[in-house]
């Protein structure tokens, strides 16, 4: 699994505002229209905005944090992508769906 917090240079500790500075002043020196387009600038940007997508909201990065505290020793988690995300997201509905189920949002 890829450590976002290190591929944006800040720490788990990073405010949401800190992530969002860091990737904003990353994305604006990567971004492909404003510097000389090449592919590895395209492919960096990419994986700038991926990070974002994942520790910039508040819900996925807890699932996110989880996962890194959860590896097996030193091996990685083979996750590509795609999968990263939709594990991230099933994660995050399964806490608001037993927590819907617990009664907490009915006021029960």
């Amino acid at each position: 699994m890829k450590n976002y917090y290190t591929l944006l240079g800040v720490t788990r500790t990073a405010s949401e505002k800190e992530i969002n500075r860091r990737t904003y002043v990353l994305g604006k020196s990567l971004h492909p229209k404003k510097a000389k387009t090449s592919v590895l600038d395209t492919t960096a940007f990419e994986k700038i905005m991926e990070a974002h997508s994942v520790i910039g909201d508040a819900e996925t990065r807890e699932v996110y944090d989880w996962l890194l505290d959860h590896q097996l020793g030193n091996k990685q988690l083979s996750l590509d992508q795609s999968s990263a995300r939709t594990r991230i997201r099933d994660r995050v509905w399964q806490r608001k769906r037993s927590t819907l189920c617990e009664g907490t949002f009915l006021g029960i």
